[in-house]
């Protein structure tokens, strides 16, 4: 997601004030830039376009598992500020969510779509083209422009590398139109989980995660690194395909340890195989495969590793945040509060990209019955 691209922009947790005003979609562009207003979601689940393509299940189920097991408990977690919807309205008035996604992926798994949720304007950019709105929310970093290109034969690819598209209206495939139609990324998954690894028996009390992957980055301006979870889940799905060496003499995989890598492939290709077989995965199940890539985000090769600059902003180029040196130093302090994101100045410059649209096609997404499984 955009800020904080996991689940929280920040770590607070205060109750959001109810006494919002009630959402007028039909005249958002009358809102001032940082306002709020509060609607139910099955008003405006129909309204609300994803900017980016795809969510990761199993960690949505974990949210639902965790947060949303009742309509009071999602109610309170939809009121928490962590729980705001930050939009921009694009062209034709529409509004594209730029964070939360699996938030409110969750609450629209959970089916509790009464729950009030509360929207806050960040940008009007209405009046742009539909080109130089899709170039404005690249260069604000407020959209994922990166996703997986299909099989042949129509079927995506979970292992295929994700490669960029050019924007959400000029690759309307690349993006689904609704937060309900968004795919299914493993990856993604297994970088939000690999930094909920508790070892109560090794850390300090106040302290069970301590051994997890790696932290929440904030950037020096004190926003949150762009996609952070989604460039650490490129990193393992590319050490994924890069595979295990037969002993410790590293050649072309990216980790310190071969047994460490062998272990890994055999949790997920377990995982995969159940996927394909139609069976559901376990939140269980995914954590146990993201505690195994711990080694993989302490070891060597994340210390040093660049993401392709094919990628293209905000992540072509860049090396991964939140990297925690050592396989077992402990991480003695919460991750980062970051600033919420907030409407930049229009770009000046423009630059074209080839559109990736006629590579993408709609695949399965997370569904109430089917929350962890692979198309």
């Amino acid at each position: 997601e955009m800020g904080s691209n996991s689940d929280n922009s920040t770590t607070t947790t205060t109750t959001t004030n109810s006494s919002h005003n009630k959402c007028d979609l039909a005249h958002l562009d009358q809102m001032s830039n940082g306002s709020m207003c509060r609607i139910p979601w099955h008003e405006v689940r129909d309204v609300l376009h994803p900017s980016q393509q795809a969510v990761g299940c199993g960690a949505v189920q974990r949210k639902c598992e965790k947060d949303y097991k009742t309509r009071p408990k999602a109610q309170k977690r939809m009121d928490d500020t962590s729980g705001r919807l930050p939009f921009v309205l694009g062209p034709n008035r529409v509004p594209y969510l730029i964070d939360s996604h699996h938030t409110v992926s969750a609450l629209e798994t959970s089916k509790f779509h009464t729950v009030q949720v509360t929207l806050q304007k960040v940008c009007d950019w209405s009046h742009l083209t539909p080109a130089a709105f899709g170039k404005e929310m690249q260069t604000a970093n407020f959209m994922n422009g990166t996703g997986r290109p299909q099989k042949e034969g129509g079927d995506e690819d979970p292992n295929a590398l994700p490669v960029p598209f050019l924007d959400v209206t000029t690759a309307p495939d690349a993006i689904p139109r609704y937060i309900y139609e968004l795919r299914d990324d493993p990856w993604r998954s297994l970088a939000a989980l690999v930094r909920k690894t508790s070892h109560k028996d090794q850390c300090p009390a106040g302290h069970d995660k301590c051994l997890r992957g790696y932290i929440r980055d904030c950037r020096a301006d004190g926003r949150m690194t762009p996609f952070f979870e989604f460039r650490w889940a490129y990193f393992f799905n590319d050490a994924y395909r890069h595979g295990c060496d037969n002993d410790n003499n590293k050649t072309t995989s990216f980790w310190d340890d071969a047994q460490d890598c062998h272990k890994f492939h055999r949790a997920y290709d377990t995982l995969m195989t159940k996927a394909r077989q139609g069976q559901a995965i376990q939140v269980k199940e995914w954590q146990k495969a993201a505690d195994l890539l711990v080694p993989l985000c302490r070891g060597e090769t994340a210390q040093t590793y660049t993401l392709p600059p094919s990628l293209g902003a905000p992540m072509g180029g860049e090396p991964l945040p939140g990297v925690v040196r050592g396989k077992d130093t402990p991480i003695l302090r919460d991750d980062p509060s970051c600033e919420a994101p907030a409407c930049p100045s229009l770009a000046t410059d423009f630059f074209g990209q080839k559109s990736w649209a006629s590579l993408w096609s709609s695949s399965s997404s997370c569904t109430a019955a089917d929350s962890s499984r692979i198309s």
